[in-house]
């Protein structure tokens, strides 16, 4: 196992919600030079990207993020519309923003607390919901197709494990923490793509 590992936090998505990125990633594909669509896998909203994390941190992390998912119960979402970032005139991602909900907001505030009582430096940029749907060279954005009004629920916390390589991202899930339980269910393993 290497020293450090890049890793982030997120919410994975159901299938009717996964099923509908994929539809926007199909329309999005003419419009965007070079795109580099995410599988269907590892589509996820993300909570907090962590970056290199020393191997040795992620027994604290799990009991962290697992102490957070039983304090916080499952929770509804809304999406919003498409966009890029880090903004539409120069954008190297497309996203699907989805809306800042009061429960999200306080949730992603508790993660915050609690990374930094592991002593994680606290994200300086404000929070922005997005299920990012493909990556692409950086480009001024053309006007983009609506997208459809979704509405779905957070059952569930996350750790992923990203690997880079020439082809693009590698997400590996480790291990999920149900909102509103208590107990650690067991570890996932392999890669989601």
């Amino acid at each position: 196992m290497t020293q450090t590992q890049r890793l982030f936090i997120a919410c994975p998505l159901p299938a009717a919600l996964t099923e509908a990125c994929v539809a926007l990633q199909d329309q999005c594909m003419a419009l965007v030079k070079r795109p580099r669509p995410l599988q269907p896998g590892d589509l996820h909203l993300t909570l907090r990207f962590l970056g290199p994390t020393p191997a040795a941190l992620l027994p604290d992390l799990g009991a962290a993020l697992q102490a957070l998912a039983g304090q916080s119960g499952p929770f509804d979402l809304q999406s919003a519309a498409l966009g890029g970032f880090p903004q539409p005139q120069a954008a190297h991602v497309l996203v699907w923003h989805m809306q800042l909900s009061h429960a999200l907001q306080a949730l992603y505030d508790r993660l915050q607390h609690s990374l930094q009582s592991l002593g994680t430096a606290p994200e300086a940029r404000p929070y922005k919901p997005h299920v990012t749907l493909l990556r692409c060279p950086r480009q001024a954005l053309p006007a983009l197709p609506a997208a459809p009004l979704h509405f779905w629920r957070a059952d569930r916390l996350s750790f992923y494990r990203s690997e880079l390589s020439p082809a693009g991202s590698r997400y590996t899930r480790l291990s999920d923490a149900m909102l509103g339980e208590t107990e650690a269910p067991a570890a996932q393993g392999g890669p989601h793509d």
